[in-house]
């Protein structure tokens, strides 16, 4: 969908790992909402909470994670941000995992 192939996310075991995910090109909100047209409004939110442009450049991974239905914003990486983060990484990473190997 998003032209981004050899991405094999249900090899990572870490959040990190995930939220390294990247791709040779260079992806947007405004890339995931062309693909995802009816997702552009909380796109559009999550993109103005994170201080990003539609435009600005993100790793695959922070852009999965913060394009998700339960990012609320901003989250700094250090103490209970980082125990958050963690939570939500791994549960998307599973997630993406699930959906990977039921195809």
């Amino acid at each position: 969908m998003l032209g981004i192939e050899g991405v094999k996310p249900e090899t990572f075991t870490t959040a990190t790992q995930f939220a390294r995910m990247a791709t040779r090109r260079p992806v947007t909100f405004g890339h995931l909402a062309a693909a995802l047209p009816a997702k552009r409004p909380v796109l559009e939110l999550a993109a103005e909470k994170n201080f990003l442009a539609m435009t600005d450049p993100v790793s695959l991974g922070r852009l999965v994670m913060l394009s998700g239905p339960a990012w609320t914003g901003y989250l700094e990486l250090e103490g209970t941000g980082y125990a958050l983060f963690k939570a939500y990484a791994d549960g998307k990473a599973e997630q993406v995992a699930r959906a990977i190997s039921a195809r």
